[in-house]
């Protein structure tokens, strides 16, 4: 979705979380699962995490731009539609596996494993019938240092900054007082499964039943050191009253995504008549979510 024009992806490590259309923000845009509306796991938040559905279930993805008049007027950016996969005329069998390493904070894999099997039975084949699954669990990690750069002001002369300040000459001079000393881990874990059974009665006549469900498990670890420049001798020398800090979070929320749709189109000679029913249910649970801070050993 992200190679679209006019649509770009709020990422979060890496992977689209959200989706922007038109520069609007994520909130204004709907987000069903073939036309069915999906409530957001998140319940401070209206949009719907994406980066929770395995990528492999999903056949295609339906964007419109703006809203046409068979459409709910329940955004203003866009609607975003993913498409389940459907058994065509031609059997199917899918099976793909991907795997990796970084030898970043100690080494951390990653692997995905993915299927769709499918088939039309009957001498007419009328039935369809198709079911995929997903799983995928990714160790990313992130080893970083981030400089927090400031403004002092500092005079001229064997002052420094401490001594003999005088404001009106004092030039501003810029410093890094502090940093942080980043480490991350991630221990993310993703899996899902769809389906879908058709029956045709004729050429555009048939009935149908969708279904996906997709499990993120979020969890991660951080630690995080601060040691700081209280007071500047001069704008690369600090003095001794500086002090650090130290802050860990572990990070175990599980979220989940699914959705059940049966329909059905039904044609006779200057009538059409398509129907459907449909459930979505999405919930995110906190199995984990604490953090402790350390600070201010001074000097």
């Amino acid at each position: 979705m992200g190679r679209l024009p006019s649509v770009t992806l709020e990422r979060d490590e890496g992977e689209g979380k959200y989706v922007q259309i038109r520069g609007l923000e994520p909130r204004l845009a709907s987000v069903t699962i073939d036309g069915v509306n999906v409530p957001s796991p998140q319940s401070d938040v209206r949009q719907i995490k994406l980066d929770i559905i395995p990528a492999n279930l999903v056949d295609s993805v339906e964007i419109n731009k703006t809203l046409s008049a068979n459409q709910d007027g329940d955004a203003v950016a866009g609607s975003v539609n993913l498409v389940t996969k459907t058994q065509g005329e031609q059997a199917t069998l899918y099976l793909n596996g991907v795997g990796g390493y970084t030898p970043i904070v100690g080494g951390r894999s990653l692997y995905e494993l993915d299927g769709t099997v499918g088939k039309r039975f009957g001498t007419s084949k009328r039935l369809g019938v198709i079911f995929g699954g997903s799983y995928d669990w990714n160790g990313r990690g992130i080893d970083d240092v981030e400089p927090a750069p400031s403004v002092i002001q500092c005079s001229p002369g064997n002052g420094g900054c401490n001594e003999n300040f005088d404001p009106g000459t004092a030039t501003n001079v810029a410093v890094y007082p502090t940093e942080d000393l980043r480490e991350y881990r991630y221990y993310r874990t993703r899996y899902g499964f769809t389906g879908a059974l058709d029956y045709k009665l004729g050429a555009i006549s048939g009935v149908y039943v969708r279904f996906l469900y997709s499990h993120f498990d979020n969890f991660g670890d951080r630690w995080v050191y601060s040691p700081e420049i209280n007071t500047f001798e001069t704008p690369t020398q600090g003095s001794t009253d500086g002090d650090t800090a130290f802050g860990a979070q572990i990070r175990r929320p599980v979220e989940v995504i699914g959705s059940l749709v049966a329909g059905g189109k039904h044609a006779w000679n200057r009538w059409l008549l398509a129907y459907d029913v449909s459930v979505a249910r999405a919930s995110s649970e906190d199995n984990g979510y604490s953090s402790a801070k350390f600070g201010n050993p001074n000097d």
